[in-house]
């Protein structure tokens, strides 16, 4: 069995014997057919996994960074979110943890934050680790529009809060409400509308 998917990036995945790999725009196999999954590049690495361990190859099909973790996300702005004995945390391009595995949940940095939760409560932090944002105690990670789970991310420097059941309201990335809170689908000009990183 063989087929190729097209991928984000310069190549497509490639799928052979139950496998999956990479090839070039012109054919040529660039990560060999030897994992159970293969996402697309970003920033120039894209997540693998085989035998149920995920890490990342590069783009000349080496294993930048051994399949050791649980689970791993894309990388953004120079870090990935990476899980390990149901703990998450970041790691940088050269596989060095930067900020340590010791959250419940992670999301992934846009514009210098990402969300983080811990058994004291909901965050955005920095690239050090730091909390730069304390969300409120009925945040909720749910978006009302699907049963995925979904990860608050910033976007021109705003981001949707989703508080409750069905209301939210947008912060600024000083944690800031730029506006009120409304229902969902009721707010003027959708400026409550979701900014969500969605997994998979």
């Amino acid at each position: 069995i063989m087929a190729v998917v097209m991928s984000r990036l310069f190549s497509k995945t490639l799928f052979k014997g139950e496998k999956w790999g990479v090839i070039d725009t012109e054919g040529k196999e660039v990560v060999p057919c030897v994992y159970d999954v293969v996402a697309s590049f970003y920033e120039e690495l894209a997540v693998v996994c085989k035998n149920d361990k995920w890490g990342f190859v590069n783009t000349k099909g080496e294993l930048a960074i051994p399949c050791t973790y649980d689970f791993a996300f894309d990388f953004s702005e120079g870090l990935a979110t990476v899980m390990k004995n149901g703990k998450y945390g970041f790691i940088n391009k050269k596989g060095e943890v930067v900020i340590p595995l010791k959250f419940e949940e992670c999301g992934v940095f846009s514009e210098g934050l990402a969300y983080a939760r811990d058994k004291k409560g909901d965050y955005f932090i920095d690239t050090n680790g730091e909390i730069k944002i304390r969300l409120p105690k009925n945040f909720s990670l749910f978006d009302g529009s699907s049963y995925d789970s979904s990860y608050p991310t910033f976007h021109n420097g705003t981001c949707s809060i989703v508080v409750g059941d069905d209301y939210n309201y947008v912060i600024n990335t000083k944690g800031e409400k730029v506006t009120p809170p409304c229902r969902r689908g009721s707010c003027p000009g959708d400026t409550c509308g979701p900014a969500f990183y969605m997994l998979f």
